[in-house]
């Protein structure tokens, strides 16, 4: 795909992948189980999850940052404790003590909103399965990052991860921890996310979990 190609959007996004993810698993007799981090990527993975005829679950991962740039990610952190620090974070510059206040605030909106989605999420076994882990995109790739080391202590056959853009040094790194990985567009230069999106307004809780429930609010 070209790099000026659009996605309508992330249900769109998601029906193009789940071609792509089907035919990567074409022959394989393996179960597999479909991650989705949230909010952005369960109206993503659902078509793939129809498609492929397997569970769908959701792990929130959350950025670890600190004021006063709350967008800069010097970590991550998924709802079992699993953290995982960015190589150029400032981690040892940083006092200790407010960098762990500022993780335990990230664990705790990440059990949070777990507990959101996790009453319409099936309780499924991904011991000796494929997970596929399936994001709306991927930018700086902690939240996925952490996703991974957690889902890997659940002892999975293989873990996959799946988006419909990443910037190219992404794939690079995923192809280094994980069994396969699948992104629709690697653009050079990559921006943002959401320039791929023709419609790419936040998904809210409610329509998240009207997606998990089998309507598309599109």
């Amino acid at each position: 795909m070209s790099q000026t190609t659009l996605y309508q959007d992330r249900f769109s996004a998601g029906e193009e992948l789940a071609q792509a993810v089907a035919a990567a698993l074409a022959g394989r007799e393996s179960s597999v189980r479909i991650y989705a981090l949230p909010r952005g990527g369960i109206p993503v993975a659902v078509p793939m999850a129809q498609q492929l005829q397997c569970p769908l679950d959701v792990l929130a991962a959350k950025k670890i940052s600190l004021p006063p740039n709350s967008e800069l990610a010097l970590g991550a952190v998924t709802p079992d404790g699993t953290t995982v620090w960015g190589k150029s974070s400032p981690v040892k510059r940083k006092n200790e003590q407010e960098l762990e206040q500022a993780r335990e605030e990230a664990l705790a909106s990440a059990i949070a909103q777990q507990e959101q989605f996790s009453p319409n999420c099936p309780a499924a076994s991904v011991e000796n399965a494929i997970v596929v882990i399936v994001d709306d995109g991927i930018a700086t790739g902690m939240t996925m990052m952490t996703a991974v080391e957690a889902l890997r202590k659940q002892q999975p056959a293989q873990i996959w991860i799946a988006a419909p853009v990443a910037p190219p040094e992404i794939e690079e790194q995923f192809q280094e921890i994980c069994d396969r990985v699948l992104i629709l567009q690697t653009p050079d230069p990559f921006g943002s996310v959401g320039r791929f999106y023709t419609k790419f307004s936040q998904v809210s809780t409610d329509q998240a979990i009207a997606y998990l429930q089998g309507e598309i609010p599109r």
